[in-house]
């Protein structure tokens, strides 16, 4: 633990995403795992997306983007009952939702040095 700011590096986010990414394939056989990944507006969201997409594509993943979002939501888009309801506002075509998981990169209250995964 430190003080002075995060020890949540861009390898180790990298190493997240290979670990859930093996993690989603054990209930996800024989398909394409979708993975929906949303931020908070810390700087160090950015980075960190990059390098957790990277980890799970390296496992054979697709990893979307959402942008800017609440952690709600990331947890909704793996609802397909829920987004059934909402489905006239999402676009059919090469529409990724529902996700089979998600991650939201955040560390919700805690000071902007800091940063983190909820999956």
């Amino acid at each position: 633990e430190s003080s002075e700011g995060p020890l949540l590096t861009n390898e180790s986010a990298f190493w997240i995403g290979v670990g859930f990414a093996e993690y989603l394939k054990e209930f996800n056989r024989d398909k394409v795992i979708k993975v929906g990944l949303g931020r908070d507006s810390r700087l160090s969201g950015i980075d960190l997306t990059n390098w957790l997409s990277s980890g799970l594509e390296y496992c054979g993943c697709e990893a979307y983007y959402t942008g800017i979002c609440t952690t709600p939501s990331m947890y909704l888009s793996c609802s397909s009952e829920l987004l059934s309801k909402i489905s006239t506002h999402i676009p059919s075509k090469d529409n990724p939702w529902p996700f089979d998981g998600s991650i939201s990169i955040t560390a919700s209250h805690l000071p902007s040095i800091w940063n983190g995964f909820k999956l």
